[in-house]
């Protein structure tokens, strides 16, 4: 790529796309670490689409993200219903935060 200038550019986050978004999650919606479940944010999707918008584009800007949002719930699953929860009979799931996802997606 010698000679070559390369850009990586990300648009700004606005406050009505941040609504939508959250207008738009699923009421059953599982709540991550940060314990919101999607009907939550719903209802007050028009409180918080600002804070969420300002920090979301600092995210951007900073090009970081905040600790909370990287911490998500690990659910341990048997395999086999039948023979307990043990190493080799257990699968795990990560619940992630619900604004990291959407986050995600925007």
């Amino acid at each position: 790529m010698s000679g070559k200038t390369c850009c990586l550019a990300f648009d700004m986050v606005n406050q009505d796309t941040v609504e939508e978004m959250l207008l738009s999650l699923s009421d059953e919606t599982s709540p991550g670490i940060d314990n919101p479940d999607g009907n939550i944010l719903k209802t007050v999707a028009s409180l918080l689409s600002k804070p969420i918008c300002y920090t979301f584009n600092g995210s951007l800007l900073s090009i970081t993200s905040p600790e909370p949002r990287k911490e998500s719930k690990i659910i341990p699953l048997p395999k086999d219903g039948k023979a307990g929860l043990t190493g080799s009979n257990c699968r795990t799931i990560k619940i992630l935060p619900v604004l990291e996802i959407t986050f995600n997606h925007i």
